[in-house]
């Protein structure tokens, strides 16, 4: 692969990574109406969390996806239940600022402990170039056709909708999804 072909792949995938960020972002605000100033922070630590993992314990960072993901669950939950759950009844700039200070708080956090310093994960496919997937369909592809169906034949459309529909609803008695 040339050089241009390994910046091309290196900027689809961290714009991958911004997409899943805003879409997160976007899901959070327009169904609880909560916004998380905090938001790349949670995603930040994230990272770090796969860094370390795959740093001192020697496992694939997909491994460690295993560990973070529920991990990161219960840090979110602690965090909603320390600073956001009070302010719900309170004006909507109460957890705009907390957030806020929040994020500037993991920010400093973060640069104490790791440094400025950028970190990185050792080669997944053995350190050579990707090869060339022209014959296989690759995620993104699939995922952009899943997307184009009808909101009626996507899974998570029916769980989603009810909240947002009424602000009373509660979020445990959704309608299912058909799938």
């Amino acid at each position: 692969m040339t050089t241009v072909g390994q910046l091309i792949l290196s900027g689809v995938l961290i714009g991958s990574i911004y997409a899943l960020m805003s879409i997160g972002l976007t899901l959070i605000f327009g169904v609880l109406r909560i916004v998380n100033f905090a938001h790349g922070e949670f995603l930040m630590i994230a990272m770090y969390g796969a860094w370390a993992i795959t740093r001192f314990l020697g496992l694939n960072p997909f491994i460690a996806v295993v560990a973070i993901v529920p991990g990161m669950f219960l840090f979110g939950a602690l965090i909603h239940w320390l600073i956001i759950r009070p302010g719900l009844d309170k004006p909507h700039l109460v957890i705009v600022f907390a957030t806020m200070a929040l994020s500037i708080l993991m920010q400093n956090l973060a640069l104490m402990l790791f440094s400025a310093d950028l970190f990185d994960v050792p080669p997944l496919l053995g350190g050579g170039p990707l090869p060339s997937a022209r014959s296989t369909p690759s995620l993104n592809s699939c995922w952009v056709s899943a997307s184009r169906l009808p909101p009626r034949r996507r899974c998570g459309s029916f769980s989603i909708r009810p909240i947002s529909a009424r602000r009373c609803a509660r979020p445990f008695r959704t309608a299912r999804p058909p799938c």
